[in-house]
Parts: C-alpha cells; sequence; structure tokens
C-alpha cells in the first residue's frame, strides 16, 4: 500500500501558465506560454498535451488573441485590463494583460 497507481487513465490536475500578467500600450503584443501540466498524482505530463488547452479570451474588446506554440499571443487593443484564461482537464489558468496609455515620446 502507499504506492500510487501509474497504471491507470491520467487526466489533467493542474495547469501552470505564465507570465501571471503582461504590461503593454495599444498594439504591443506578448505571449502567455504553458510551462508546466501536472497528473491527478503531481506528475509532469509531455509538452504534447500542452497544445490540448482550451484559451478563452474574456475580454475580446480589449485585447486579441491567437494560438501560438505551447500558449496564446495577445494584442492590445486600447487602453484597460485584458483577461485570457487556459482551460485543460480539471484546472483552469487565468492572466492578465494590463494596457496602458502610449508613452509620450520626445
Amino acid at each position: 500500500a502507499g504506492c500510487a497507481d501509474t497504471t491507470g487513465p491520467r487526466w489533467v490536475q493542474v495547469i501552470d501558465v505564465g507570465p501571471d500578467s503582461l504590461h503593454l500600450e495599444p498594439g504591443e503584443s506578448g505571449v502567455f506560454r504553458v510551462f508546466r501540466v501536472l497528473d491527478q498524482n503531481g506528475d509532469e505530463l509531455p509538452e504534447d498535451w500542452f497544445s490540448d488547452v482550451v484559451w478563452t479570451n474574456l475580454t475580446p474588446s480589449v485585447i486579441t488573441m491567437e494560438h501560438a506554440d505551447f500558449g496564446v499571443s495577445v494584442t492590445a487593443l486600447k487602453t484597460g485590463r485584458g483577461e485570457i484564461r487556459g482551460e485543460l482537464g480539471r484546472d483552469e489558468s487565468f492572466a492578465t494583460v494590463f494596457i496602458h496609455p502610449p508613452k509620450s515620446r520626445g
């Protein structure tokens, strides 16, 4: 007893996305990536699981979103706060985009 069952089905218990947030100006882009997925035993799952993440843009009036390798690319549309969600298995992860007014150039 005390041994974890490694022969049965595996499911996603934890998904880690990073960075937690990006700071952009309108028109700028950034990328959020999946950097770790854990199963129900706390064991890391291989990277081929990363492409199964379902991404949702929770603020389409503030940011656009496109799928990228192992993550998602976001582009700031206007000042404000954007948020995306990545879901896989039994977990979800949120990331925030803070869009600041353009800095004065001069």
